[in-house]
């Protein structure tokens, strides 16, 4: 019997003499502030669904349904193409990803790394490409060339009682979280995660908890890269529309405690069907299936984010070559404000570091803080923060290396941006490394 995947993403009607009518319409839609539809480059095929950015926000990869030059031509059910962004703005047009990725039957890509190496696709791909897919999740890789054939992600216990099924992977690639129908579930579909632990083993879903699942259907969840604000779609009570996208923030490493969901508001919400999100690295813009709010054509839309809905700014890495003997490394976590605590996704910059300590010969950490405060208060959250580094990296294997900590005085003499104050909420950590 051959098996059908229908991603819960993809429920938009179909109707050949309503979309020539609203094809007809599209140079009247107005420009609405901060929500653009995708020009016709990418939407003119319906639906065009499961929009994925990568965080430098060059490619687009997106699903065809039933197009014609799907693999399996418009039986296809679904297909993954993407569209590069060229040097003046415009996208290029839609190229089919083809094999390994694409199949006969229904394929699409979730998510993507950091680094747009990896990237996470549906169903389990078999041996025999005469055989169908099974349901669950695969990772394919890309080797400079092209990608490779997805690997079966081995999930203890792993059941979906519906043929819907959408999911993310954490930037890091040790978090899963997907929507599916399960024995447990408050809904008709509930969002899950899975993790994966340092012996590379995944654990068996767990329900996200009821303060993030409802009793109607939550999907298409989006993780960004700071780890902890999740982006989703759900029709619970109290949207603009049939769907709308939330956002919630964890709280602890558990992944069961969540701010209450937050809907991102009527400006990207229409009265029609938000089903799926993507958001850049700078946390500013995002990527959404949804429709505009005069002639309700669906399609794939940029939106701007409000600051309060965006990610935490997300911690980084880059080398430093301050001379032919000596390479430094200069790694940047960041805070919220008036606080000097350590989140889970400061603690994996961190492990890093400790992890590569045989090499290291000197470290120097500095805090840095915004303007909220005295100067003085300010001066010593910059300490503690710096000192919190240090008490961490000496607990956790730094106990032979040089290491130094200082905090340097907040912002002051002008006014800053709340951007501005964001980035100034960090410890920097310079790692000089032996010759």
């Amino acid at each position: 019997m051959r098996f059908i995947f229908l991603m819960c993403l993809f429920l938009l009607p179909i109707s050949g003499t309503a979309q020539q009518s609203k094809n007809s319409l599209q140079a009247d839609i107005p420009k609405i502030q901060c929500k653009v539809r995708l020009p016709n480059t990418i939407n003119s095929h319906r639906p065009t669904l499961q929009p994925v950015l990568t965080p430098d926000g060059s490619r687009l990869y997106f699903d065809r349904k039933n197009h014609q030059s799907n693999v399996g031509a418009l039986h296809d059910c679904d297909d993954i193409w993407y569209s590069d962004r060229n040097s003046d703005g415009s996208w290029s047009e839609p190229v089919n990803i083809g094999p390994p990725l694409n199949t006969t039957g229904c394929d699409v890509l979730l998510s993507i790394s950091h680094d747009a190496t990896t990237a996470l696709v549906g169903g389990v791909y078999p041996d025999d490409p005469n055989n169908n897919k099974k349901p669950g999740f695969s990772i394919t890789t890309w080797n400079g060339t092209t990608w490779l054939k997805p690997k079966q992600l081995n999930i203890p216990n792993f059941y979906n009682n519906s043929g819907y099924f959408c999911a993310c992977l954490s930037a890091d690639n040790n978090v899963l979280i997907f929507a599916i129908s399960r024995n447990d579930a408050l809904g008709g579909l509930d969002l899950y995660s899975s993790l994966k632990d340092r012996n590379g083993n995944w654990s068996e879903p767990k329900t996200l908890g009821p303060i993030v699942n409802s009793v109607q259907f939550d999907s298409s969840p989006f993780l960004a890269s700071d780890g902890k604000t999740l982006y989703f779609s759900s029709n619970r009570k109290g949207g603009y529309g049939k769907n709308d996208l939330y956002v919630t923030r964890r709280l602890d490493s558990t992944w069961q405690n969540w701010t209450k969901p937050k809907n991102l508001g009527e400006i990207i919400n229409s009265i029609g069907d938000e089903l799926s999100i993507s958001i850049n690295a700078s946390g500013d813009t995002a990527c959404i299936v949804s429709s505009d709010s005069i002639y309700q054509l669906e399609g794939i839309y940029f939106v701007c984010l409000p600051r309060d809905l965006r990610p935490q700014v997300m911690d980084f890495v880059h080398p430093m070559q301050n001379d032919m003997k000596n390479d430094k490394s200069l790694f940047t976590i960041y805070f919220n404000s008036n606080v000097s605590t350590l989140t889970d996704n400061n603690n994996q910059v961190l492990d890093k570091i400790i992890s590569e300590h045989i090499r290291i010969k000197k470290i120097q950490v500095t805090g840095y803080t915004d303007d909220t405060g005295s100067d003085s208060d300010n001066m010593e959250l910059s300490r503690r923060r710096a000192a919190t580094v240090r008490t961490y990296l000496r607990k956790n294997g730094i106990n032979r290396v040089e290491l130094h900590y200082k905090g340097e005085r907040g912002l002051h003499g002008k006014s800053y941006s709340e951007s501005e104050k964001e980035l100034r909420r960090r410890v920097d950590i310079t790692v000089q490394y032996s010759d």
